[in-house]
């Protein structure tokens, strides 16, 4: 250390050089101080310190960031009093004891691409007076993937006497949306489950299937189903459940059935109280109830009202069976049963085996009875005794009429039939001089008399007898012809007439103009008059 009384500038000597340390107590004055460090151990005015210019080659540097200050004033006057500091803040470990106010985004942790959860953690309360208590967390629950998850925690009391502790949210409408894509969107819309402020829950799911529950009112529903449109009441496949003025409505979609225990068999339906069915109610297994109604009688009734269980009698005008195949089955424990039986539009009496629910035929396969709904056609089967008289528009034995059975049996008297004019198709007409008839006989044999005349060359088609005179088997008949040349001479010849099963007469020439229909003559098949 160099201790100077007084250093004056002089042109004598232009630079003062230190290479310890200058130490100035009293009043120095100097044109260019160089040094590397100049150090103040106290408040230095410039009314103690007068420097024309001072260069620094080093650091300077000072507490409160200044490296001079100006002159200092008169002391000012005492300000109110401020708030009382009780414990320092430690900005690496802060403790804020009031309320505090951020900016408009407050972001908690670091983005440090790793798997340390972020972590909110609240103060305890009334003996759960633990942050472990209440705490909202990002965290990993997959460690080495990028599952992560948003933990809402809230401990540690269940439904025991001290609990539960739970979470409770409240708002005008409570909304559950899905991310939808990995575009980070977390305004876009995607409900899947809402809470609405008339008390309704609307679910959404998969395919839009939708459980819909609500509101809290006299008119309120359940809806379950997966169609577009749910203000429709049983719209498409929708299911509800309404509850309306107290009482509780199931309801299948439209043209739907309603199952319980379908798929589990061996599950029971236990009801207490009155059940009313308006429909159909198929019940594959047992049902057992207190009472039982038909069309708003008890079966208890009906039965009381019997004047007897072993041969009950009932009242009314009419007893129904419904089903795709109603069978009355009459059970006769010691002899053949009977079945009274309805399928396919047709009536059956049928019978079957001592003891047995199933009918069979007998030993010619046939059932004893068949009626035909449609057209009233009757068959028995087997024989028939009628003990009074028979009317009937037609009675057959096999396939042939009673009256072509007797016939057979007995040849009736010989008459004639008188002859009928015949009335040729287009492209013939019958000869004036000698017209064209027919006629059939007391043995059913059909006989032609006359000509006919062709005025078109190319028609072949002259006649179709009625069904009646139609012939048992296909005909052909050789029969003369004449015309008239262009010289005037009559020309003669044959040709050939077949006659159909139908009563279809056709003719094979196309040259001939006057055709003769004598010795045309055949039994007819059908030999009803």
């Amino acid at each position: 250390m160099s201790l100077i009384r007084d250093i004056t500038n002089s042109s004598f000597k232009d630079v003062l050089h230190i290479t310890d340390q200058l130490v100035v107590s009293g009043t120095s004055t100097f044109n260019t101080i160089e040094t590397e460090n100049i150090t103040v151990s106290a408040v230095t005015e410039l009314a103690d310190l007068v420097v024309r210019n001072i260069t620094v080659t080093g650091t300077t540097s000072g507490t409160d960031g200044q490296v001079f200050a100006g002159a200092r004033g008169e002391p000012g006057e005492k300000g109110e009093k401020g708030d009382t500091v009780v414990n320092e803040v430690d900005m690496n470990s802060p403790l804020f004891t009031g309320i505090v106010t951020t900016g408009n985004v407050l972001q908690l942790g670091e983005n440090g691409n790793d798997s340390v959860s972020k972590t909110l953690k609240f103060g305890g309360v009334y003996n759960d007076n633990t942050y472990e208590h209440a705490v909202i967390e990002n965290r990993m629950y997959a460690i080495g993937t990028e599952n992560s998850e948003l933990l809402l925690f809230k401990g540690n009391d269940t439904a025991t006497e001290s609990g539960p502790d739970r979470i409770r949210i409240k708002a005008g409408e409570i909304r559950f949306d899905l991310l939808e894509s990995a575009d980070n969107n977390r305004t876009s819309v995607n409900t899947k489950l809402m809470l609405t402020s008339d008390g309704s829950m609307k679910h959404t799911a998969r395919n839009n299937s939708y459980t819909e529950y609500g509101p809290n009112t006299d008119n309120g529903r359940l809806f379950v189903g997966a169609c577009q449109d749910r203000t429709v009441p049983n719209n498409a496949t929708d299911t509800q459940v309404i509850v309306r003025s107290g009482n509780l409505h199931i309801d299948a979609g439209q043209a739907k059935g309603l199952y319980i225990n379908h798929y589990n068999t061996q599950s029971y339906v236990d009801m207490t109280g009155t059940v009313t069915m308006n429909g159909t109610c198929n019940v594959a297994g047992t049902l057992s109830c207190q009472g039982l109604n038909v069309n708003n009688v008890s079966i208890q009734t009906l039965i009381n009202n019997a004047t007897s269980r072993d041969n009950p009698t009932f009242t009314g005008n009419r007893i129904t069976v419904t089903g795709d195949s109603p069978t009355i089955h009459l059970k006769d424990t010691n002899n053949t049963n009977a079945f009274l039986h309805c399928e396919s539009n047709k009536l059956y009496i049928l019978r079957g085996n001592t003891g047995t629910g199933e009918w069979n035929m007998n030993s010619t396969n046939n059932h004893p009875m068949i009626i035909n709904l449609d057209n009233n056609y009757t068959e028995i089967g087997g024989d028939c005794k009628v003990n009074g008289n028979i009317v009937c528009q037609n009675l057959s034995i096999g396939t042939r009429s009673l009256r072509n059975y007797i016939l057979d049996l007995v040849p009736p008297p010989i008459t004639f039939q008188p002859y009928m004019s015949l009335t040729p198709s287009d492209g013939f007409y019958s000869l004036s001089i000698n017209p064209s008839m027919y006629r059939r006989t007391s043995e059913f044999e059909v006989v032609f008399t006359g000509e006919v005349v062709r005025d078109d060359n190319t028609k072949t088609f002259i006649f179709t007898l009625p069904l009646s005179h139609c012939p048992k088997y296909f005909c052909k008949f050789l029969v003369p012809t004449r015309s008239i040349n262009f010289a005037g001479d009559v020309m003669y010849g044959t040709a050939h007439i077949t006659i159909s099963r139908d009563g279809d007469l056709i003719l094979n020439r196309t040259d001939d103009i006057i055709i003769s229909l004598e010795g045309i003559r055949f039994i007819s098949e059908n030999r009803q008059p």
